[in-house]
């Protein structure tokens, strides 16, 4: 398991064990040893690729590949019910040479915590799951209206195409980890337009968001202006954009894994506190 002791290097200037360090500058500055340190065990043990993300976003296939008319259509694009479904997209992109550096940046959707009803959250549960789980424990079907497109993207790296040189010691910011290989990110260069994966990103309660010992500072005034802004976007009319296309990874789940196994890996998902 690692560990501040174990994870950073004895010379690192920014320790974060080092209480000098501001809860926030410590977050942040454990979160890029912590990428850097994950993508290069992963390249130690012969993976391909690694998806850096926060574990509030969920990644999933851009629904436009399987529109004809747009530029990102794909045919060869699985359904989100496959099991999979996101790392067989990779692979057969890679075989058609559609991807072209190691790195991809895939836009994201921030999604606000307007409730909606119970029949309209309970859609697409698989029959065979209502009797042992409710779906308002899941983000991806409890939070369905988005607040807006974020700024920036978040990205998937190919550590098979890397060298354990090739990767530092700390990445360089959580939405471009690695400059040299990863491309700009803002809405201007990566956008729902021309991404082929999205990420939702969703806010979930206040208490789902400020859960006891994330290290972002709890409760701090920061945090909660936060939330409370991307509330208020929530408040500001009744139009807010609904999406439902992830939550198809339901019933694929249940489907590939089996109605026990489902039951056991989703008990406790969304409770916070939950061991």
């Amino acid at each position: 398991r690692w560990t501040d002791d174990n994870l950073y290097p004895s010379q690192n200037a920014l320790n974060a064990s080092q209480t000098g360090l501001a809860p926030r500058e410590r977050y942040r500055t454990r979160h890029k040893v912590l990428f850097a340190q994950c993508l290069k065990e992963y390249k130690r043990r012969g993976m391909s690729w690694v998806m850096l993300t926060d574990d509030d976003e969920y990644v999933y296939i851009n629904p436009r590949v399987n529109n004809y008319f747009s530029q990102l259509y794909r045919p060869h694009a699985p359904p989100l019910t496959q099991s999979g479904s996101v790392l067989s997209f990779l692979k057969k992109e890679q075989g058609n040479n559609q991807i072209t550096s190691p790195c991809i940046t895939m836009a994201r959707y921030q999604f606000n915590a307007r409730e909606s009803t119970d029949e309209q959250v309970a859609k697409d549960l698989p029959q065979s799951a209502t009797a042992w789980l409710d779906p308002k424990q899941l983000f991806s079907f409890r939070w369905r209206h988005t607040a807006k497109l974020c700024s920036y993207g978040k990205n998937l790296i190919n550590v098979a195409a890397l060298s354990l040189d090739d990767i530092p010691e700390e990445t360089f910011w959580t939405h471009r980890n690695l400059p040299k290989i990863c491309p700009r990110t803002s809405t201007f260069f990566t956008n729902d337009g021309n991404s082929v994966l999205l990420a939702n990103h969703y806010l979930g309660t206040w208490e789902q968001y400020s859960r006891a010992g994330d290290a972002r500072e709890e409760h701090s005034p920061r945090m909660r202006r936060t939330f409370e802004r991307l509330q208020e976007q929530n408040r500001i009319g009744l139009g807010s954009p609904v999406q439902d296309n992830i939550r198809l990874w339901l019933p694929g789940f249940v489907d590939s894994v089996g109605q026990e196994d489902a039951k056991m890996l989703l008990e406790g998902a969304g409770v916070v506190g939950y061991e």
